[in-house]
């Protein structure tokens, strides 16, 4: 996996949009201050890639910085496995969802969400992220702990930066793993336990017991079946004879009625009745043929009828058109009146406007003139005040000729002085640059010369000797090497004092450059300011004549001034003229108006009338359609309107007579149709009702016969007909009553027969519940007992045989299972006693540090080699030497090899980590260590990975070509690629001050 473009925003210090291109890019420094936020780039990269912190943390949400939107975004754009991928992840502090998404930039795939995101990622880069940073951070001091840490101390940081801390994991997994199943194969022991100890034995039993109990239970059925049939036939047997004496004694109770002799009464008053209301119908006969002929005769002129109120209508419509006929005639003269006068106030009215238009056309003419001349009056003043400015302007330009000819004089001079002075600057540079060299010259001369003293500055009695690990005696004074730090503190000056030279040399050659484009502006201020007072005066010239400046402007625009006064009385003259234009027109025009408003008055009263008269004539129209046929006019006119109402009138009159005559008939029908009326309510009261309640008491009794009919299976008596007279039904009663009677004496002997059949099945019951197999018991409970012995039977066989196939499973979950738990105990007590996890360091420490062994020869040309216990082999002397008596660049070289051991040894997984973002601090070191160091990195270049060193030292700027620079500002930490001279102008700063700030 390598970064290519890393963007991100609202993350730690970060609160605006950072952008970083890795491409092409091999070897990067970043630098800032402390708490800048440098680290939060390898940060950024690890949430993009699993979505997780790089420290143990709650939730990602504490990436999120403060003071932003609560948002973070993060997008990398890396190279894995030959295509280029993107992936991006948004995290919000205020929402619980997130966003994640990974796509290959050829379009090829695609995954959405978390988890699909992260697996695609490791399956990639073939890291976990865990191996990752591992493999590809190495922490500020974590291996310089490791060289001076104790056997125990080392083996603990190994298992961390190896990736051993997992055989821990594997104990505790274990572990928990067997605590967990050790009860869950007691739970197993148990359920076995609480089944049948042999499931298919009892299931064979319980058979058995079946088969035996299933042929008492068949004897024992044929005996209770033989009882239900007898009982069933003593059940019938008591049930109709308790029917029978039911009905035998509801149908005794209700024969005792006279309703035979009461219906034939009712009869005979029914028939006198009858006679009455034929004398009646009689009566009403030619009196309803009397009133049909008359409605017949009117038709639809009847009372109520669709022409009833024909005449009415038509004599009141016709009165009405009469009225809109006169007035009508009235509008039409009124009409031609006002026509005549219109006609002439027309006649008089062209000549007034005939006047009008030729002062009009006068005005405007006359207003032309005015405009015309006003006009040129404007532009003579225009013109007039452009000569003015122009005057002005060449004034002020001839002003700041000689103003700019003094200025550039004074800039020359101040040129010249500060290009002697960076002469001199350039040349004081030279001498202390030279010291320098002298200096450092010297200070190496003395390094060699006095290495003892230097390998023992700050060791005190009783510290082991750096050279043989003995102690130190009391009394140990480290060897005094003045002329070592006089060298020292000579080059320190030397540097300081080059580096103030070269700050004033820049400084002088910014104030040289600085005087020069002074001048040179000032130059070309003059010579375009001379070209515009030139050209000005010439243009002035030509359009005015010979200028003198020194005089006033009305001297030099003294004609054109006597041009402007006479345009001025020439416009006054004609305004004058065109007022008394103005007055004139006006007068005209108002008789005009006058005239044409009396015009318009009068055609308005003349189309009130019109649209008045059209109004009656559509009114006309409208009503003489409304009037009824028989009296409608084809063209009406007032005398033919007023014969046809008189005509409606008398129509009216004649239908009057004829409708009293229909009154008269139907009030002598209403009369006798009342009678009628009360006969048939007699005939309700008297007569229908009693037959109704006679009918009732018979048809109770006919279905009392008819109930026990059915019962004794004697046919049945035949129905009333209620249409039948009531002579008929009267007939009908006495034959239903007579049958009824008859019916109960059947009934009676009936009964009696029932008694003696109750007898002989009490007898043959008894006889079959003596044969049964009851065993002294009644039948039932016999039968019940043998129900249930049968039940216990097929139950205890089906637990049985349910229990089966669940002995079975357990039996065999537990001979699985029990093996499986050993081995976990087994492992847990292989691992418990630290013994296994001991000798995996160990081997893995000698892998390491054979691995160590060969990269730190490559940076040392093959004089230091790790020995055993992180012990340091010296070539040059041939002896193992404690990590205590390393110099610091000889420390940082042994400590850059176990960590790039390490990332070998994690990359060794399968996936290859082709970055490494060194975060190890260098403020021990001194230049010469410092450049070993950064030397020793470009092999990791050397082999494809991209390096990033992480450092506030400002001479990191001279061991790489491109530098990332984070800064603190109010609105957030910020990053950016330094610039060549930033590069140049930090390496120069280390170079002349100490190495970090």
């Amino acid at each position: 996996m390598r970064p290519l473009e890393l963007t991100f925003s609202g993350l730690r210090s970060y609160i605006s949009r950072q952008h970083i291109d890795f491409r092409g890019q091999t070897l990067i420094g970043i630098t800032g201050e402390t708490g800048s936020g440098k680290s939060s780039i390898f940060i950024a990269i690890n949430y993009a890639l699993f979505g997780a912190c790089t420290f143990e943390a709650p939730t990602p949400k504490v990436l999120i910085a403060d003071g932003g939107d609560g948002t973070l975004a993060v997008e990398l754009v890396f190279e894995a496995r030959g295509k280029e991928w993107k992936v991006s992840r948004r995290l919000s502090k205020t929402s619980a969802t997130s966003h994640h998404r990974l796509q290959a930039l050829d379009g090829s795939e695609t995954r959405l969400g978390r988890d699909a995101t992260n697996t695609r990622i490791q399956q990639l880069i073939g890291l976990d992220q865990k191996t990752f940073v591992r493999s590809v951070l190495l922490r500020q001091g974590k291996f310089e702990q490791l060289l001076h840490a104790s056997p125990a101390e080392r083996a603990h940081m190994l298992k961390g930066l190896l990736g051993l801390d997992i055989l821990d994991t594997i104990s505790q997994q274990a572990r928990d793993r067997r605590d967990a199943l050790a009860p869950q194969l007691h739970k197993l022991r148990e359920r076995k336990a609480a089944l049948l100890d042999d499931p298919r034995a009892a299931a064979a039993q319980a058979a058995t017991q079946i088969g035996q109990v299933d042929e008492k239970i068949k004897q024992l059925g044929a005996a209770q079946e033989q009882l239900a049939d007898i009982e069933t036939r003593r059940i019938n047997a008591e049930n109709e004879r308790t029917r029978l004496l039911e009905l035998v004694g509801k149908l005794a109770s209700i024969l005792d009625t006279n309703a035979p002799e009461q219906l034939k009464r009712l009869a005979e008053l029914g028939d006198a009745i009858a006679v009455m209301d034929g004398a009646l119908v009689a009566e009403l006969t030619p009196l309803r043929q009397q009133r049909d002929d008359l409605l017949a005769q009117l038709g639809d002129r009847r009372p109520g009828g669709p022409l009833a109120d024909v005449p009415a209508t038509a004599a009141t419509e016709l009165g009405q058109l009469v009225e809109l006929i006169e007035r009508e005639a009235d509008a039409g003269f009124r009409y031609d009146t006002e026509t005549a006068e219109l006609r002439a106030a027309e006649s008089g009215a062209s000549g007034a406007r005939e006047a009008a238009d030729k002062l009009a056309t006068l005005r405007k003419e006359t207003e032309q003139d005015r405009k015309n001349a006003a006009d040129r009056e404007s532009d003579l003043e225009r013109q007039l005040d452009a000569w003015r400015a122009a005057l002005r302007d060449v004034r002020d330009l001839t002003a700041r000729v000689t103003q700019l000819t003094q200025q550039l004089g004074d800039r020359r001079a101040d040129h010249a002085v500060a290009a002697e002075k960076l002469e001199q600057q350039r040349a004081a540079e030279e001498e202390a640059d030279q010291a320098v060299a002298e200096a450092e010259e010297t200070l190496e001369g003395q390094k060699r010369l006095n290495a003892a003293a230097y390998a023992a500055a700050g060791l005190q009695p009783g510290d082991a000797c750096l050279i043989c690990d003995h102690e130190l005696p009391d009394g140990f004074v480290p060897p005094h090497a003045p002329g070592l730090h006089d060298a020292e503190q000579a080059l320190k000056k030397a540097r300081a004092h080059a580096k103030r030279q070269a700050a004033l040399t820049t400084a002088a050659l910014s104030k040289e450059r600085e005087t020069y484009t002074v001048a040179e502006q000032k130059a070309a201020q003059l010579t375009d300011t001379s070209e515009q007072a030139r050209g000005a005066l010439t243009v002035l010239t030509q359009q005015l004549g010979a200028i003198d400046l020194e005089r006033s402007d009305d001297h030099n625009l003294a004609p054109s001034i006597a041009v402007l006064t006479a345009a001025q009385e020439r416009t006054a003259a004609k305004a004058a003229y065109l007022e008394e234009i103005r007055n004139s027109a006006a007068k005209a025009a108002a008789i005009v108006e006058a005239i044409d408003k009396d015009i318009a008055g009068r055609t308005a009263q003349l189309k009130k009338v019109d649209t008045q008269s059209a109004a009656l004539r559509k009114r006309i129209t409208t009503l003489t359609q409304q009037i009824p046929a028989v009296y409608r006019p084809e063209r009406p006119t007032a005398e033919l309107v007023t014969r046809l109402r008189d005509k409606a009138i008398a129509d009216r009159l004649r239908l009057g007579e004829q409708w009293s005559g229909l009154t008269r008939l139907s009030t002598e029908i209403e009369t006798l149709e009342t009678r009628r009326d009360q006969l048939i309510e007699k005939r309700a009261d008297q007569v229908t009702a009693p037959a109704k309640q006679s009918q009732q008491r018979m048809l109770d009794v006919s279905a009392g016969h008819a109930a026990l009919a059915a019962l004794l299976r004697t046919p049945p008596a035949s129905q009333l007909d209620l249409t039948a007279d009531l002579a008929a039904q009267a007939q009908w009663a006495a034959n239903i009553k007579t049958l009824a009677l008859g019916a109960l004496d059947v009934g009676r002997a009936r009964t009696s027969d029932i008694g003696s059949l109750l007898e002989r099945l009490a007898g043959e019951a008894a006889a079959v519940a003596s044969n049964a197999p009851t065993g002294g018991r009644p039948i039932r409970a016999a039968y019940d007992d043998a129900i249930g012995r049968r039940a216990i039977a097929v139950k205890t066989r089906g637990t049985a045989l349910a229990q089966i196939p669940v002995m079975d499973d357990l039996v065999h979950r537990i001979e699985s299972t029990q093996p499986h738990l050993d081995g976990l105990t087994a492992l847990v007590e292989l691992l418990g006693n630290g013994k296994f996890g001991a000798a995996v360091v160990q081997e893995r420490q000698q892998t390491l540090l054979g691995a160590a062994t060969a990269i730190i020869r490559g940076m040392t040309l093959g004089r230091f080699a790790l020995g055993p216990d992180f012990q340091i082999f010296d070539a040059h002397t041939g002896c193992l030497r404690d990590v205590k008596t390393l110099s610091g660049g000889e420390t940082f070289q042994a400590s850059l090899a176990l960590a790039l051991a390490v990332v070998e040894q994690a990359s060794s997984s399968g996936g290859k980590a082709e970055s490494l973002f060194l975060d190890e601090g260098f403020g021990s070191l001194d230049q010469t260590a410092l450049t070993y160091a950064l030397d020793a990195l470009s092999t990791q270049v050397a082999a494809g990975r991209l390096v990033v060193v992480i450092s506030h030292m400002l001479a990191v700027a001279q061991h790489v070509p491109v530098l990332l620079r984070v800064s603190n500002t109010a609105g957030g930490s910020t990053v950016r690629w330094a610039t060549d001279a930033e590069l140049l102008e930090l390496a120069d700063e280390a170079g002349a001050g100490p190495l970090h700030t």
